[in-house]
């Protein structure tokens, strides 16, 4: 045979060899498709009453939904986690997803499309003139954690005339920018209102988003949106000292843990480096100081409180500073669990107001909350892009270190769509290993289970450690160091959520052969994988287990009305979760199969709840009251 034909057909296998590789490393991508079935979001109205000038809205006030006074939502989400660059803190974010994670069309085949919308409330500008001098301005930015909108993709903004038309009045695109690439900072963008077709009593102005409307893709963020009349400062330049960034945990290794767990080891856990970002929209220096707290949420008190000491900081035009204090580890937490401890920082800046009736104070403080209850996390409960491989019997493990022996009842994890398929309805495999060694005995638990991706925006789905030949629950014993992730069963991406705003790469592992060569997420993008452990008989913090609502014949509660305590008269119960009727979780048991037929209700103000009961592989609801 022909010595360079066989060296041509080895080089194509290596080739081969090698794509088959690349694709199934550990991969990050945009969140695209959500279940097709999921409940749409319902938009505001429009106010009866129009909207006065000043109009100011810098998103510091109102997360999820946009402020209903000003604004009638179209898909937008207002957060502090998609950018870490913003001029202060929350903003708007435009996607291709609407409010609620589902997308404006279930097909990654269409590749350009309006997607988001913010329309604000009507504003009156009746009886004004072009001599009024109207003034808008905004700040916004492309892509920022999300992914980079494309050449033809756009953000538009339109004025509604007095005849009810939308004129387009400003426009970005890719285009314009030489496609841009790389991450920009927010930018400001000043407009004239004074045509007189603007000017009349149900003004309003709305944003749009344009581009592919499959997921969360060509990402745009909107902040500090202002309109006033012949203003006396300049809306470019305001003098407004804000703080910006999210801070940390309390904790130094984690964002969430048992409470338990912490307690074993207090100084080892607590004591981390907390900090923010201040940043100065004006075109002029500026002076600040600062003070940082920690609360125990339970019981009011104070952990810890520091005040900057010393002549004010200077902070220049344009610019943005660090700040952190050293939290001690020396804090006391007391409480059952869940214990929340709350961290906040506070600037302080000179008391100017520059627009009238408009308190620019109200973004000088940002805080974050860190529980102690039953589970451990890296993630802060949001997820900007999904993770995972493409290989069959591919695995992914998060490491995670125990500070005393446990009792481990379940594995939360946040499956979101972030490839091209819906994997709804096939299998994969909750683990959790001891070592990652490629060993049998290494293998503490395993078990199959339905994909079944969360009907709400960042919903964990939970899953009970259950028995080898039934659905009885089995917790597992482990201690020191424990390893859970997934073995997936295809070769399309199964993908779990990604939090780009903390980092535990180094937590983070994959296997793409199904032996013991285990490889560390060299992923170039800072983020944690949404992998949560739960430990302990009790309360279960987060989520519910992702079942249908069926019958069960004969199936009984009573006292109904009930006062302190419920009953039932089916054997099996392996979990009670108690919601409210907007259907917000209250109180979730998990009960060993032994357990006797009842609940205590002692807890629970009068009212009528939803009790959702797991029969092994069913759930069933019943409403009902609690009297006092």
């Amino acid at each position: 045979m022909n010595p360079s034909f066989l060296l041509r057909f080895a080089l194509l296998i290596l080739c081969l060899f090698a794509a088959l590789a690349v694709q199934a490393q550990f991969r990050v991508l945009p969140l695209t498709q959500t279940p097709p079935n999921q409940v749409r979001a319902t938009n505001q109205s429009a106010r009866v009453q129009a909207v006065t000038l000043p109009f100011y809205e810098d998103f510091s006030t109102y997360y999820g939904q946009p402020d209903p006074n000003l604004w009638i939502n179209g898909g937008t989400v207002v957060n502090n986690t998609y950018d870490d660059l913003p001029p202060s803190k929350g903003f708007a974010t435009f996607d291709g997803l609407r409010f609620n994670g589902v997308p404006y069309v279930n097909n990654p085949n269409v590749t350009s499309g309006p997607t988001d919308t913010l329309t604000s409330q009507p504003i009156n500008l009746g009886g004004l003139t072009p001599a009024s001098n109207v003034l808008m301005s905004f700040w916004w930015s492309a892509q920022s954690f999300g992914e980079t909108p494309d050449r033809n993709d756009s953000l538009v903004l339109q004025f509604k005339d007095r005849t009810g038309n939308w004129i387009t009045r400003w426009s970005d695109t890719a285009v314009n920018r030489d496609q841009r690439l790389a991450r920009e900072n927010f930018r400001d963008t000043l407009l004239q209102v004074n045509d007189a077709r603007f000017l009349h009593e149900a003004f309003q102005f709305r944003f749009v988003a344009y581009g592919r409307p499959s997921g969360m893709f060509d990402v745009w963020n909107l902040d500090y949106v202002i309109i006033d009349r012949n203003p006396a400062y300049n809306p470019r330049s305001l003098r407004d000292v804000a703080v910006t960034r999210q801070p940390k945990s309390v904790l130094k290794r984690y964002s969430a843990m048992p409470l338990e767990q912490f307690q074993a080891s207090p100084t080892t856990e607590m004591g981390n480096t907390d900090s923010t970002t201040v940043y100065n929209q004006e075109n002029n220096f500026n002076f600040f100081s600062y003070s940082h707290t920690v609360n125990n949420l339970n019981t009011g008190q104070e952990l810890a409180r520091f005040v900057f000491q010393g002549t004010t900081i200077q902070i220049d035009d344009r610019s943005r500073n660090d700040i952190g204090v050293a939290v001690p580890n020396t804090l006391t937490v007391s409480g059952a669990a869940p214990v929340t401890l709350r961290t906040q920082f506070r600037i302080t800046t000179d008391p100017v107001t520059v627009i009238p009736g408009v308190d620019l104070s109200r973004n000088d403080t940002i805080g974050r909350t860190t529980v102690l209850a039953d589970y451990y996390a890296y993630d802060d409960g949001t997820a900007e892009y999904g993770a995972g491989i493409r290989q069959r019997q591919g695995s992914v493990a998060v490491r995670y270190v125990l500070n005393k022996p446990d009792t481990l009842t379940a594995v939360q994890l946040l499956l979101v769509h972030a490839g091209d398929r819906d994997l709804a309805g096939q299998t994969f495999v909750v683990n959790v290993w001891k070592r990652l060694d490629g060993r049998r005995e290494s293998v503490l638990y395993q078990r199959a289970y339905a994909i079944n991706y969360p009907t709400q925006l960042n919903r964990f789905n939970t899953y009970l450690l259950l028995a080898p030949t039934d659905s009885t629950t089995r917790p597992l014993a482990v201690s020191d160091t424990i390893y859970v992730g997934w073995t997936q069963s295809t070769t399309d991406l199964l993908a779990v959520g990604y939090d780009r705003n903390t980092d535990s790469r180094g937590q983070q592992f994959y296997n793409i052969s199904g032996g013991g060569q285990w490889q560390p997420n060299t992923e170039p993008e800072p983020g944690s994988l949404m992998v949560r452990p739960v430990f302990g008989q009790g309360i279960v913090t987060s989520t519910e287990p992702v079942l249908p609502i069926t019958g069960l014949p004969g199936f009984r509660v009573f006292p109904n009305p009930a006062n302190d305590r419920l009953f039932w008269n089916t054997e099996g119960v392996s979990r009670v979760s108690i919601r409210n009727l907007l259907g917000q979780t209250l109180k979730t048991m998990a009960l060993a199969p032994s357990a006797p037929g009842e609940i205590s209700t002692a807890d629970l103000p009068a009212g009528v709840y939803l009790f959702y009961f797991q029969i092994g592989s069913r759930q069933v609801l019943r409403k009902v009251a609690v009297v006092r």
